[in-house]
């Protein structure tokens, strides 16, 4: 049930040509969310954080890899996200107060049934974060990471990113959104 926590670097191009970095996917039977699925990476361009295992099976992965002109650079880890788990018998809530720049700090409740999963979560907006750590220590509830979110991209605003896309924190629920579309929608990960 524990998953490998990826790494996450960025590629830059040293070399004189432009390449492409090719993202990969499971495929799956129904149709899925459109998703970037490659980067052209021009001569002496970054691209954004992205996760090493989502490189390694892409398309000529193994051609732009073997190159001398081009440099991967390894970033630091960040556990801000995860799932709270409730493996005690009573229903738990957690308060959570969103900080963003869109409105002022409000407060919200997470109640969590037993036996049951908690939305993704930014850590960081628990308004309580002593309480989250005794009812660990408790044995009454876990953490489940999500390890798909990494380091941010930088634009003002974004606090992490999600397979090269810019993350931010919704400010109802304080969890992670990525924004979709033409006009822009928050889509919960």
């Amino acid at each position: 049930m524990s998953q490998a926590q990826p790494k996450y670097v960025k590629v830059i191009n040293g070399c004189a040509e432009t390449i492409l970095i090719y993202i990969w996917y499971r495929k799956t039977p129904k149709p899925t969310r459109r998703r970037r699925t490659k980067y052209i990476l021009r001569p002496g361009k970054v691209t954004p954080p992205l996760p090493w295992n989502r490189l390694v099976g892409g398309k000529g992965f193994e051609s732009w890899r073997t190159k001398e002109c081009i440099t991967v650079d390894e970033l630091p880890d960040e556990d801000r996200f995860a799932q709270i788990v409730n493996i005690s018998e009573e229903p738990l809530s957690i308060e959570v107060a969103p900080e963003t720049e869109a409105r002022k700090r409000e407060k919200t409740t997470v109640t969590v049934a037993p036996r049951e999963r908690s939305r993704t979560l930014d850590l960081t907006s628990v308004t309580e974060p002593g309480r989250l750590n005794q009812l660990i220590q408790e044995k009454k509830i876990l953490l489940k990471p999500h390890y798909e979110i990494g380091p941010t991209t930088g634009r003002r605003g974004a606090v992490a990113s999600y397979v090269g896309e810019s993350v931010y924190i919704c400010y109802e629920c304080g969890g992670p959104i990525i924004f979709r579309g033409s006009p822009p929608r928050p889509v919960h990960i």
